[in-house]
């Protein structure tokens, strides 16, 4: 399969420009190349359980401040000249030139736990690598400076030289599947085992053998996903002697890679950081809906403390027709106009008194339980209106330091462990960015993209005649309109503009009319304690508008 993506990316891309090299998470690199007709991505993994190399028609985010060895390769790599992969190895080789013309290689090793990058010179010295090793590591020193060695050669034979001789040991088709897998190269267990099937069934497996080579060499490729024995696998050729369940065709071995490896990971939990994170944040969301729901129904439970003490106040009122032993007592409640009958339950083994006691008791009780119900109520609806605008930062973001951004909230919430998935280091401390655009009468409008972003909006940019904006009971952007000077007149216009704005980034957006507040910037505070993202609003009036995302040309 290895050999197949490395026979696409020799033909797609040789000879093509670098445009952009990104790091959008820990393990993984992005590389943009314009070949003249179409701009490709060719990704790039050294995770321990996925490590892969294809193009991928995937979005990823782009940090604003790329890691060391990111930053290295966008400096010296400008063109990649040729593709290869080393036989017998999981490793290839980009032969790629620099900015002036010096010759570099780019070599990716594919090996589980021991994957790696490196940029190695026309003189076979490492420049420099993505994770750096002494020799205690899979027997070999990898550090910049030193010359780059391949691993031992293993002791394999190429497709084209075997000469169909089979060990005497080798009387299964799993036996000659396994000699086939161990013994000859480019090869795959799913490929040894479909040949060995096809020897069983009467074929001559030089023959077959000889046909698998010639279908390589011609690069005459039928991708295909599917399950064998409930195991995933993939290959460059749909097998001829194993059925595979679930099969799926692909146009290229890139696209076989990318569905192949999409799947292994969904299945694995080891999504993507955005995956991952939306997933984390849709659990607690239930959760917390859970809680809330109980909590409600407390409060429910709360409208009978008035019912205990009328109660209370009914049995004194009736203590004529109270006697101890006496289960139930039926009396007039002179409260309502007219009066009703109501059904009193009483404990008979107490006295009228001590009835009556009881339920001003339950009614207390039931009193200070509210207080608690309604502290735990109004604190569950802040952390529900904070998740909900988690989450929709989250279907919002777009590069990977929102992402970041996201991250850090959560991990301060304590729902995510501190040990980052991502390069993070560049969020610490990193002044955050809002959205900004021009109204049509000239007002500078800001937006944030996060709680975090949010809060800057609204606590550090704001100033006193500003205007605030947010679509109203939704979770959305805090928007604000900038004047020049306070107390300065602003169209109505530029007004419906800015509400426009925070009717598009919210959660209402496709619908045809959104309600949104608008308030004075000094009406907007911030509660002590409360989560990022969320303000009180003590004055406002809301607009109807429809949803406008701000054109590039006025950013």
């Amino acid at each position: 399969m290895l050999e197949a993506v490395v026979a696409e990316l020799e033909d797609r891309l040789s000879g093509a420009r670098f445009e952009k090299i990104y790091q959008p998470e820990s393990d993984t690199l992005i590389a943009k190349l314009w070949t003249g007709r179409e701009t490709l991505r060719l990704l790039f993994s050294a995770s321990p359980r996925f490590s892969r190399l294809h193009l991928t028609e995937q979005k990823f985010a782009n940090p604003s401040a790329p890691p060391r060895f990111c930053q290295l390769l966008r400096a010296r790599l400008k063109r990649l000249v040729s593709v290869r992969r080393i036989s017998g190895e999981r490793i290839v080789e980009f032969q790629c030139s620099g900015p002036e013309k010096e010759s570099y290689r780019l070599v990716v090793e594919l090996m589980g736990r021991h994957a790696n990058l490196l940029l190695v010179d026309a003189q076979g010295i490492i420049v420099d690598l993505w994770e750096r090793r002494d020799a205690s590591v899979g027997g070999r020193a990898l550090l910049p400076g030193q010359p780059y060695q391949l691993p031992p050669p293993r002791p394999l034979q190429s497709l084209e030289s075997w000469d169909g001789e089979l060990p005497q040991d080798a009387v299964s088709t799993e036996d000659v599947a396994r000699f086939l897998a161990q013994t000859l190269t480019p090869i795959s267990w799913l490929a040894a085992l479909d040949l060995a099937s096809g020897q069983s069934a009467g074929h001559n497996l030089q023959e077959l053998v000889r046909d698998l080579l010639e279908a390589l060499q011609e690069k005459a490729f039928e991708p295909v996903v599917g399950t064998l024995a409930d195991d995933l696998v993939v290959s460059p050729f749909a097998p001829r002697f194993l059925e595979l369940k679930s099969r799926q065709r692909f146009d290229s071995p890139s696209q076989a890679a990318e569905a192949y490896y999409r799947q292994l990971i969904e299945e694995s939990g080891d999504l993507g950081e955005q995956q991952f994170l939306r997933r984390l944040v849709a659990r607690h969301q239930k959760r917390v809906k859970g809680r809330l729901a109980k909590i409600r129904e407390q409060e429910k439970d709360l409208d009978k403390a008035d019912k205990f003490r009328l109660y209370g106040e009914l049995l004194l009122a009736n203590m004529h027709l109270v006697r101890r032993g006496m289960e139930q007592v039926e009396v007039e409640n002179y409260y309502e106009d007219p009066p009703s009958r109501v059904v009193i339950d009483l404990d008979p083994r107490r006295a009228l008194h001590e009835n009556a006691d009881d339920y001003f008791r339950r009614y207390k009780k039931m009193c200070r339980g509210a207080e608690h119900v309604e502290r735990r109520l109004h604190e569950t609806q802040q952390e529900m209106d904070w998740i909900d605008g988690v989450a929709f930062s989250l279907s919002e973001a777009r590069e990977a330091e929102d992402l970041v951004d996201i991250r850090s909230e959560l991990e301060e919430a304590g729902l995510v462990p501190s040990a980052g998935r991502m390069e993070k280091s560049f969020a610490r401390n990193r002044r955050p960015r809002p959205q900004a655009a021009l109204s049509p009468g000239g007002f500078r409008v800001y937006w944030g993209k996060n709680s975090r972003t949010n809060d800057y909006v609204s606590r550090e940019l704001a100033s006193d005649g500003d205007f605030w904006f947010h679509a109203y009971q939704v979770p959305g952007s805090h928007v604000l309109l900038k004047v020049t000077k306070k107390g300065e007149a602003v169209p109505e216009e530029d007004l419906l503009y800015a509400a426009a704005v925070a009717a598009a980034y919210s959660r209402a957006a496709q619908s045809g009319k959104v309600e949104v507040m608008a308030a004075r910037a000094e009406d907007v505070r911030k509660p002590k304690g409360a989560r990022p993202g969320l303000v009180t609003v003590a004055a406002y009036r809301t607009v109807m508008v429809k949803p406008l995302i701000p054109s590039k040309e006025s950013w």
